[in-house]
């Protein structure tokens, strides 16, 4: 089993037609969700939220079939924008 230890994060994708929309993202989590899909028996160790966020989050890493650590959900995790940047499509 390979045992993926870091960050998860959302990242907040902005549509062509201004709608945002919560992608999980994060490098060892999108390594995790993808040994997984490949069949590789993984596991990430990290923790989420217990918002809406940690819930899409912790979906995702079981519907690629990921193991996710014990106390992965943390009770008062904070959310703010760490940081925001503006796609722009040529038009």
């Amino acid at each position: 089993m390979i045992v993926v230890c870091g960050e998860a994060l959302i990242d907040m994708v902005l549509s062509a037609g201004g709608t945002r929309r919560p992608a999980p993202g994060g490098g060892p989590f999108n390594t995790a969700c993808a040994l997984a899909r490949l069949g590789v028996p993984t596991a990430f160790l990290g923790h989420f939220s217990q918002d809406e966020f940690g819930r899409l989050l912790a979906n995702r890493l079981a519907a690629d079939g990921a193991e996710s650590g014990a106390g992965d959900l943390w009770p008062r995790a904070d959310h703010d924008r760490s940081g925001q940047h503006r796609q722009g499509w040529p038009g």
